[in-house]
């Protein structure tokens, strides 16, 4: 839809341009096309990767990650990292204490 709509606003803009006398309209026609470049999308979709890494690895803070991901301040990002522990704790009230009792290694503290 929006690639036709694109198409019509350069017919409107070449008729625009014949009424004013400021644009001739190809005599032998002309063909519209629109590309689009996903380009974009895919960018943020590796930043998000590159990011899931970093963290993974230890080579960033989950808040630098959100800050780069989401494109937004710190303080935002504390904001944002604070939801996402609300959302899992009471999906997952237990998380403390197990946290509690047990160390990065599975031994208790």
């Amino acid at each position: 839809m929006v690639g036709e709509a694109l198409k019509q606003l350069v017919e409107i803009l070449i008729d625009l341009g014949e009424l004013y006398e400021l644009f001739e309209r190809p005599a032998a026609g002309y063909d519209t096309t629109i590309g689009f470049d996903d380009s974009i999308a895919e960018d943020a979709a590796s930043e998000m990767n590159k990011q899931i890494q970093l963290v993974r690895a230890e080579l960033t803070s989950r808040v630098r990650a959100i800050m780069k991901v989401h494109k937004v301040l710190e303080k935002e990002a504390i904001k944002i990292l604070n939801e996402i522990r609300d959302e899992y704790n009471i999906a997952s009230p237990e998380h403390d204490e197990i946290a509690k009792e047990v160390s990065f290694w599975g031994q208790k503290e």
